[in-house]
């Protein structure tokens, strides 16, 4: 009984993980192609921050800070502003982008919602990209 129990637990939990994947891929998608990108790009790990890192108009060696530690949770939430930014977004939604709990309703509302990419400024290293 135990076994089975254990079992079903972990079955719930890789169907749950594989539905917020599916749901975070179809989102990332559609935010590729209001920001005129191909909707492909958007799931490709590592690549998509390159090409969003383009759009975001922010340097391409910034990517390279998701490699370091510490330094990359400042720049997944740097990226997340500026991707807000650039769909009219104020902070509370970067702040909601970067909670874990609510990351995947945030990208959801900004994929499917009436939110339009607008260009932004350019990346300014003396504010991290964050004005």
């Amino acid at each position: 009984m135990g076994d089975n129990l254990v079992g079903m637990i972990l079955m719930g939990c890789s169907l749950f993980c594989l539905f917020i994947f599916v749901v975070f891929c179809a989102a990332m998608w559609r935010i590729f192609t209001k920001a005129g990108r191909p909707g492909w790009e958007g799931i490709i790990p590592i690549y998509n921050f390159y090409v969003m890192s383009q759009f975001l108009r922010m340097p391409p060696w910034t990517v390279l800070l998701l490699f370091v530690p510490v330094v990359n949770f400042l720049a997944v939430i740097v990226f997340t502003h500026r991707l807000m930014m650039a769909f009219g977004k104020d902070i509370l939604w970067t702040i909601g982008g970067i909670i874990p709990v609510t990351n995947p309703f945030v990208f959801l509302a900004l994929a499917f919602g009436d939110a339009r990419f607008q260009e932004i400024n350019e990346f300014d290293m003396s504010t991290m990209g964050l004005k």
